[in-house]
């Protein structure tokens, strides 16, 4: 049957309107989204400064290695999950920030803890800035759902979030800890003692 070439033009212009219709929502999406993305400005200026109490270092014995963040211990509380890591600063004025897309994964059922937010009261919404620890290794906590009892060994995934703030700086290789044996990284709350008088 003979199309006609009537019906085809009308196609290629209803095509035509789609894709049109299209690259207006991507332009919009894409305006919104930068929109919303906070400069880097934005960010150090709106950043949290960590006072002393916030500031807690790691014990003599962890090397100083200028790289990424690395397990310290897993905390189990009645019902969340504590994960500390050492955090190295490399900076006298150094923003760090553990995003929303933390992530604990139960290698043998696939069960995935998302982080909740920092131990203390730290704000997740904010950059991190750590002021005078140049060369020095930092503890930072993340609090996430508690683990199951049979979770035994578990990955810590770094996964993208939209809630994330990233610095133009920003290293792009994203925290990546697999195949962790939880009972080697497992603590008790440490108990503090009595002040006496």
């Amino acid at each position: 049957m003979p199309v006609s070439l009537t019906s085809t033009k009308k196609e290629m212009m209803k095509d035509g309107k789609y894709l049109f219709m299209m690259l207006i929502l991507l332009v919009c999406g894409i305006t919104v989204s930068a929109q919303n993305k906070k400069s880097d400005r934005e960010m150090f200026n709106e950043g949290y400064v960590l006072q002393s109490k916030d500031i807690h270092f790691a014990p003599p014995c962890e090397k100083y290695e200028p790289i990424m963040p690395r397990l310290y211990s897993i905390e189990k509380r009645r019902h969340e999950t504590i994960v500390t890591f050492v955090q190295p600063i490399y900076f006298d004025s150094q923003w760090v920030t553990y995003g929303y897309g933390y992530q604990l994964v139960d290698k043998k059922n696939g069960d995935v803890y998302m982080v909740r937010r920092y131990d203390g009261d730290l704000p997740m919404d904010r950059l991190l800035i750590v002021r005078g620890c140049n060369r020095k290794n930092i503890l930072i906590s993340l609090v996430f759902p508690k683990l199951k009892r049979k979770a035994k060994i578990i990955d810590i995934l770094e996964t993208s979030h939209e809630k994330d703030l990233t610095p133009s700086n920003a290293d792009s290789k994203k925290t990546e800890i697999n195949n962790i044996l939880v009972k080697k990284y497992l603590v008790k709350k440490q108990k503090k003692g009595k002040i006496y008088y």
